[in-house]
């Protein structure tokens, strides 16, 4: 039954193998596109991938690592916040942190909350940013601190790539041994079949 089922598929892909090429150029494209062009559907694909088991987390931190250097950079070079967290909004990549900031800037500071006070009522960012964007802005060393946020996520970063590598190495390994695996059973089984009627 196996054999049959691998010598259909065989004979399928030996027939329509541009057609089955041009549907995954054609599907991967399409996607690209509509990604770029709706936020509707960003959304939605950030939603899925931000849930992902090893992905989702590394995705975050990604972000936060480039808000934090961004707005520490901008602050560092004597931007008004307002303008700062505007551009670092753009910055970040992550739809969710994007809004995130706007609302802190649109809502929070400009209607005369304090940067520390504006980013606590955001569950957008990890307990441990706002604490620290709270107590930095107190000090008045809050680029410093960020610098310092933005190489810690760095280095997690790095780790969380290593996780994922180490993670997803036995996978590709095990998905090309499945492909080899059916192509070759896609050649042999006609050839013995063929040899059978002899």
């Amino acid at each position: 039954m196996f054999s049959k089922v691998v010598f259909a598929i065989g004979l399928f892909l030996n027939q329509y193998i541009w057609l089955v090429l041009s549907l995954l150029i054609g599907g991967v494209i399409g996607v690209w596109i509509l990604l770029g062009s709706s936020v509707v559907a960003r959304r939605i694909f950030q939603h899925f991938i931000r849930r992902a088991p090893l992905v989702g987390p590394l995705l975050k931190k990604i972000a936060i690592q480039r808000f934090a250097l961004t707005f520490s950079s901008l602050l560092s070079s004597g931007l008004p916040i307002l303008e700062a967290l505007a551009i670092t909004a753009d910055a970040v990549g992550d739809v969710e942190l994007k809004e995130a900031l706007r609302r802190i800037s649109e809502e929070g500071i400009a209607k005369g909350l304090t940067i520390g006070d504006a980013f606590k009522r955001e569950s957008a960012f990890p307990r441990v940013v706002t604490n620290l964007v709270a107590i930095s802005e107190k000090s008045g060393n809050l680029s410093n601190i960020l610098a310092t946020l933005a190489e810690f996520y760095e280095s997690e970063i790095k780790s969380s790539v290593k996780v994922l590598v180490s993670f997803l190495e036995p996978m590709l390994l095990l998905a090309i041994g499945i492909v080899v695996g059916v192509i070759a059973l896609a050649i042999i089984v006609p050839v013995y079949q063929l040899m059978g009627k002899f």
